[in-house]
């Protein structure tokens, strides 16, 4: 997902957010958020890493995704009771009320545009990922479900190499499979020479 500022300036981006009467909140490392905000919000995350997760009556944790920098989410991501949002790092967090941005009377200024723009793109690029998360969820085998991710991050990040952004438990949830299942799955596929694993450190050895 795209950065919601991107297209504005310094003197654009500080006259919107004065505007907007927003404000930044702190939150530490494994802070649930949905103790903490309230009410109709748009978050934008500046700092950090947060994770949404789901744990069913059974206790079964599924990871849906995990927001990384420029990310956004809003309060429609309190789906119900059994859903979690917490941060996995310390986390800084520009919370803007919704109400202030549909109410908003500057609407036909430059910056104001740029930004709603880039807010309908961001939303585009989070219902293109969570197709994408679809379809890797209906593949049958671990291996397949781990190469398909893999794949994906690597065009993602326009390189062979790249960084895990989620720890292995929580891309076991992510991927709905047993992580001591994909733990093994991922010692083939280096052992099968298809990827290279150095402290979470993905390189994929194939064209």
């Amino acid at each position: 997902m795209g950065n919601v500022f991107v297209n504005l300036n310094d003197k654009e981006k500080r006259k919107l957010l004065n505007a907007l009467k927003v404000h930044t909140m702190f939150y530490p490392k494994n802070t649930s958020l949905k103790r903490e905000l309230t009410g109709d919000f748009l978050g934008i995350l500046l700092k950090g890493k947060i994770e949404i997760s789901r744990t069913n009556a059974r206790g079964m944790k599924t990871t849906f995704e995990i927001l990384e920098e420029g990310n956004v989410f809003s309060s429609l991501t309190n789906f119900d009771e059994e859903f979690e949002i917490l941060t996995q790092e310390n986390s800084s967090i520009l919370i803007i009320n919704t109400n202030d941005l549909n109410s908003y009377q500057g609407y036909h200024k430059a910056y104001y545009q740029k930004f709603i723009k880039n807010l309908l793109l961001n939303s585009l690029s989070h219902i293109k990922e969570k197709n994408e998360r679809i379809q890797l969820l209906t593949l049958k085998t671990i291996r397949e479900k781990l190469l398909a991710y893999f794949e994906a991050e690597a065009k993602k990040n326009h390189s062979k190499s790249f960084n895990l952004i989620m720890t292995y438990t929580s891309l076991a949830d992510y991927l709905a499979v047993d992580r001591s299942a994909m733990m093994r799955e991922l010692k083939n596929l280096k052992e099968d020479k298809l990827i290279k694993d150095v402290n979470k450190k993905i390189t994929l050895l194939y064209e």
